[in-house]
C-alpha cells in the first residue's frame, strides 16, 4: 500500500490561522498595575519577559466539558436550521463563526456565535456551475482573513468566497473532470496555507494537488496510489507533514517534506483500526483528531496511543460522524446524523467544549519593556506586542490658571491662561464660569461678559503615564464694576427643593435705562424665557441658572449672578401593589420603594404589627387599602396605596346540586387571591367527553363555573373528572385533578 514519490513543499509557511500566527496584545502599562494578555485563542502557557529576560511563567489547566448541540437538527428542508440532507463539512473560524456545507441545497451556511439561525455565505442559487452557484459542496476551509474556500465536487473545482461576496472565484480546477495539471476530479478535502495556496484531495485521480495562489494549474505533492482508495481529507501540520485520510481503505498516510513514500498509520496490520476516516486536524504537537465514521478520536503523533472523544450525547437513532473542526479554543465540532421517525435524515452540529483556566495577568514591579510569549491550547505560539512600563511621576499632573485681570469694568475683556504641569501627551481642558462649561478645549479662554462675583476655573484631563488623571485649577473670583450701567440679580423662590418641585427665579434690575429684554439660561443653554422670571419643575441637582439683560453698556448686555440649584432626590412607591393573605394568617408586607428613605408611615394602622416600619406584618380579616407615606432624609415624600387582599383559601367542592334552588347550583373554583388566574378548567364525563371548559378566568366567580348541563340538556347524575391549572399572582403554577359528584 505504500508508494514512492518525492514530496517538495512549495510554501515556506504553512498552516491554518494559528499556524500563520494570531493577534495577542497586552493591555496596561503602569508600574504595580496588572498587564493583561488579550487574544481570541485559549492559552495553555504564558511566559512574561522584561527587557528580553523571562520574569514569570504560568501554565493553564484544560479539560473537556459535556458535548452540546450547536445548530441544525430541524428535519430536512431549506430554511433556518434545516439542511437538505446531511451536512458534508463543518469549519469554525477564530471568531467562533460556524460554517456548514449543505450539499443538497447547494449552499454554505454561517452561524455567528450564539445565533439562532444561519445565513447563506456561498451558493444558494440552485445547482449549477456559475460563479454564484455550487454543485454538491463538500469540504470547507476559512483562512485568517475570513475568506471561505469550498470544494465543489460537482463542478470539479475549489471556490474562494471573500467575506460579503455574492459569487466565488475558482482557485483550483474548474476545467472539467480529468487528470491534467489544470484539472480535478471530484475534489474532497482542502487545506489553505499562509500564502493562499490550496492543497486539494483530488478524489477520483487519487492524488493531492497543490495550487499556488493565482496559479492556473496544480502540482502533484502526493501521487496516485493504484493499490488504495481515493483520498478523502487532508491537513498540513506545523512540521510541514501532509496527513491524508483514505476513507475507503481505513487508514491514514503521513508524507514528510523530502520523502519518497508516505507512512501508513492505523491499518489492520498494526492492530490500530479506524473505520472510514474522513476529516483530520493536526495540532502543533502532531496530535491527530480524526472523524472516524461513528466517533472522533484523538491520537498521539506516532499513532500508537489514542482515545475516543465524547463529542455527542443523547442523539436518538445515531448514524455517524464524518467531519470535524477544532477551533482556536480547543473546542471540537463535529457533524452528527440521526434518523428520526418520518423525518428522514436529521443532521446537526455538536461541540465538545474545552474548558481552560489560566491567569492572563502579570503585575510588573520594575520599569522596563514587557511582552509575553503565549502558547494556545493547540500548541501554537506567538509573541504579544511590547509595552513600556514606567513609574508614575513623583508629582501628578496639575493645572493652574492666571488672568489678565480679575478686577474690571463692565464689558472689559479678560483673558485666562492655563498652565499644565507633568501632563503627558495632549491634555484636554474644560473652562468653567460659576459652574457652567464655557470656551473650547484650549489653554486660553477669553470673554467680556461677566457678572460680579463670577468664579472662573479650569478642569484638565491628562495622562500621567499610567492612565488618565483629572485636576481642577485654582479658582479666580471676579470683581466687575458696572459703572452706573444696569445690573441684574436673580433669586430663587425656594432652594433647595425636592425633585419635581416648581422653582421660580426672579430677576431684579437696577439702573435700567430702558425696559430690558431678558434671556434665561440653564447650564449655558437658553430656555427661551424672555420675561423677568423663570420657572421649572424639571431642574436637576447642580444645574446652574442665570440670565442676561440688554444694557446700555458698550457690550450691550449685563449678566446676573449664577445660582446652582440644589435638587434633592424624590423617593417613590410603585403603583398597583397588591398583597394577598389567606384569612386567619399573617403576611409580612414588602412594598417596592425607591430612593433613600428615612421614615415610613402606614394608615390606618388596623391589622398592622407596627405602622412606622418598612415591612409590618399584616393580619387582616377583610380587604384593606393602606396609605403608605415615605420620607427621605431631606424631607421629600411620596404617597402610595397598598392593597391587602384577605381571601378565602382556594377550594374545590366535592359535589354540587344543580336543581335551581340557588344553593350549590354551580361547580366552580372557590376562593383564591386577587390577581390569580385559572389557566384551564376542564370537566369530563365517564366516557371521556369534555362537558365543560374555560380558560384565562379568575377564581371565586360562579359565572365561570359549570351549571350541570351538557349539549343543551341536564347532565346525568354521577361522578365527573375535573382538571384545573392555576396561575397564582405570586408566579406559582399548580395543577389540581379530582372528581366531583353531580346530584339532583
Amino acid at each position: 500500500m505504500k508508494s514512492s514519490f518525492l514530496v517538495v513543499f512549495l510554501a515556506a509557511a504553512l498552516g491554518a490561522s494559528a499556524q500563520c500566527g494570531y493577534p495577542a496584545v497586552i493591555k496596561g502599562g503602569c508600574l504595580n498595575k496588572q498587564l493583561v494578555v488579550h487574544t481570541l485563542h485559549a492559552l495553555s502557557k504564558i511566559v512574561w519577559y522584561r527587557d528580553g529576560v523571562p520574569v514569570d511563567s504560568v501554565t493553564g489547566k484544560s479539560s473537556y466539558g459535556s458535548a452540546r448541540f450547536v445548530v441544525g437538527g430541524d428535519r430536512e428542508g431549506a430554511i433556518n436550521n434545516q439542511f437538505g440532507g446531511t451536512i458534508e463539512s463543518v469549519f469554525v473560524d477564530d471568531t467562533g463563526n460556524v460554517y456548514a456545507s449543505d450539499d443538497l441545497n447547494n449552499r454554505v451556511r454561517k452561524w455567528a456565535p450564539g445565533a439562532a439561525s444561519g445565513v447563506t455565505v456561498a451558493g444558494g442559487n440552485g445547482q449549477g456551475a456559475a460563479a454564484n452557484q455550487l454543485y454538491d459542496p463538500g469540504f470547507l476551509f476559512v483562512d485568517r482573513a475570513g475568506n471561505l474556500f469550498v470544494s465543489d465536487p460537482g463542478n470539479n473545482r475549489v471556490q474562494k468566497w471573500v467575506p460579503g461576496a455574492t459569487s466565488g472565484v475558482t482557485v483550483a480546477g474548474g476545467n472539467g473532470p480529468g487528470n491534467g495539471a489544470g484539472q480535478l476530479s471530484s475534489p474532497a478535502g482542502i487545506y489553505v496555507d499562509c500564502e493562499g495556496g490550496v492543497y486539494v484531495a483530488d478524489y477520483w485521480n487519487e492524488r493531492i494537488q497543490y495550487w499556488a495562489a493565482g496559479a492556473t494549474s496544480g502540482v502533484t505533492v502526493v501521487p496516485t496510489q493504484s493499490d488504495t482508495a481515493p483520498p478523502t481529507g487532508l491537513w498540513v501540520d506545523a512540521q510541514h507533514n501532509i496527513c491524508v485520510t483514505f476513507g475507503g481503505a481505513n487508514y491514514i498516510e503521513k508524507w514528510t517534506s523530502g520523502s519518497t513514500t508516505g507512512v501508513e498509520m492505523f491499518n489492520t496490520d498494526n492492530g490500530r483500526i479506524i473505520s472510514h476516516p474522513s476529516a483530520i486536524y493536526v495540532d502543533y504537537y502532531g496530535n491527530m483528531y480524526i472523524s472516524d465514521e461513528v466517533r472522533v478520536t484523538k491520537w498521539d503523533p506516532s499513532g500508537h496511543s489514542g482515545s475516543t472523544l465524547p463529542t455527542y450525547t443523547g442523539v436518538p437513532n445515531f448514524s455517524y460522524q464524518y467531519s470535524l473542526s477544532v477551533d482556536c479554543r480547543g473546542n471540537v465540532y463535529t457533524i452528527v446524523d440521526s434518523t428520526e421517525p418520518n423525518y428522514h435524515y436529521c443532521s446537526s452540529i455538536y461541540v465538545l467544549p474545552l474548558v481552560t483556566t489560566i491567569d492572563t495577568s502579570y503585575t510588573p514591579i520594575s520599569p522596563g519593556a514587557y511582552y509575553a510569549h503565549v502558547t494556545d491550547v493547540n500548541g501554537f505560539s506567538v509573541n504579544t506586542d511590547t509595552v513600556t512600563v514606567k513609574p508614575p511621576p513623583s508629582v501628578p499632573p496639575s493645572v493652574s490658571i492666571a488672568a489678565t485681570s480679575t478686577n474690571v469694568f463692565i464689558c472689559e475683556p479678560i483673558t485666562f491662561t492655563a498652565t499644565p504641569v507633568n501632563a503627558e501627551g495632549k491634555p484636554s481642558f474644560q473652562w468653567q464660569v460659576s459652574g457652567v462649561p464655557v470656551g473650547t478645549d484650549t489653554t486660553v479662554y477669553s470673554n467680556n461678559i461677566f457678572a460680579n462675583g463670577d468664579q472662573v476655573y479650569c478642569i484638565m484631563t491628562a495622562s500621567d503615564g499610567c492612565g488618565n488623571f483629572t485636576d481642577t485649577s485654582n479658582v479666580l473670583p471676579l470683581k466687575v464694576d458696572p459703572q452706573g450701567h444696569a445690573t441684574v440679580t436673580i433669586s430663587p423662590s425656594k432652594d433647595p427643593v425636592c425633585a419635581g418641585t416648581l422653582m421660580t427665579f426672579t430677576a431684579a434690575v437696577v439702573n435700567e435705562a430702558n425696559t430690558p429684554v431678558f434671556q434665561w439660561l440653564v447650564n449655558g443653554q437658553p430656555t427661551n424665557d424672555t420675561v423677568d422670571s423663570y420657572s421649572s419643575d424639571t431642574l436637576k441637582n447642580n444645574d446652574v441658572v442665570y440670565c442676561l439683560i440688554t444694557s446700555d453698556a458698550s457690550c450691550g448686555l449685563a449678566k446676573s449672578n449664577s445660582i446652582r440649584a440644589t435638587i434633592y432626590p424624590q423617593p417613590s412607591i410603585d403603583t398597583g401593589q397588591v398583597f394577598s393573605v389567606p384569612i386567619g394568617q399573617s403576611l409580612t408586607l414588602t412594598p417596592v420603594t425607591h430612593g433613600d428613605i428615612a421614615s415610613y408611615g402606614w394608615s390606618p394602622p388596623t391589622g398592622l404589627s407596627d405602622p412606622y416600619i418598612q415591612n409590618p406584618v399584616a393580619s387582616v380579616v377583610k380587604d384593606m387599602v393602606y396609605t403608605l407615606v415615605v420620607v427621605s432624609p431631606e424631607g421629600c415624600a411620596d404617597t402610595g396605596a397598598i392593597i391587602v387582599n384577605a381571601f378565602t383559601p382556594l377550594s374545590i367542592p366535592g359535589a354540587f346540586t344543580p336543581n335551581g334552588d340557588g344553593i350549590n347550583d354551580i361547580f366552580y373554583v372557590l376562593g383564591g387571591p386577587v390577581g390569580s388566574k385559572i389557566e384551564e378548567f376542564t370537566i369530563f364525563n365517564r366516557w371521556g367527553q369534555e362537558v365543560f371548559h374555560v380558560q384565562g378566568v379568575p377564581p371565586g366567580d360562579p359565572s365561570y363555573g359549570w351549571n350541570g348541563w351538557f349539549q343543551g340538556i341536564p347532565a346525568p347524575v354521577g361522578a365527573y373528572v375535573y382538571f384545573i391549572r392555576m396561575d397564582y399572582v405570586n408566579g406559582v403554577r399548580q395543577a389540581y385533578k379530582g372528581a366531583v359528584t353531580l346530584m339532583r
